[in-house]
């Protein structure tokens, strides 16, 4: 079956009921800004996750699955992601989103001149 759509807003915002959802792909739309590269870098700790915002709440996407910085080594807080897809998970008090694969991370755009942005995916 296709992921099922939804906003960062849907999963974490006021009032949002994520846990149906639970175990299932979905795939995160809308605008997608990373603005975090270490989710947990204010408790002294890096577990792999960074996150995402859309400008009004932050979501959570672990690297459990696919390590985002294999696919977007130059990757960098302000890039822009059109789609991405994975399992939506809770762990240690925190909704987070397990990509598979690269093809999960659909319409990258790195703000930074490293020469290996790519608006493609």
């Amino acid at each position: 079956p296709a992921p099922i759509p939804l906003e960062i807003d849907d999963i974490v915002g006021t009032g949002a009921n994520p846990e149906p959802y639970e175990s299932m792909r979905v795939t995160l739309t809308g605008s997608i800004t990373v603005d975090s590269l270490n989710a947990d870098e204010s408790d002294g700790n890096d577990f792999g996750e960074i996150t995402v915002t859309d400008g009004s709440s932050s979501f959570r996407v672990d690297d459990l699955g696919y390590n985002v910085d294999d696919g977007f080594p130059g990757l960098a807080v302000g890039d822009t992601f059109t789609t991405i897809t994975g399992v939506l998970g809770h762990t240690f008090n925190n909704y987070k989103l397990w990509p598979m694969a690269a093809s999960d991370f659909v319409g990258y755009n790195g703000q930074t001149d490293t020469g290996s942005s790519d608006t493609g995916n």
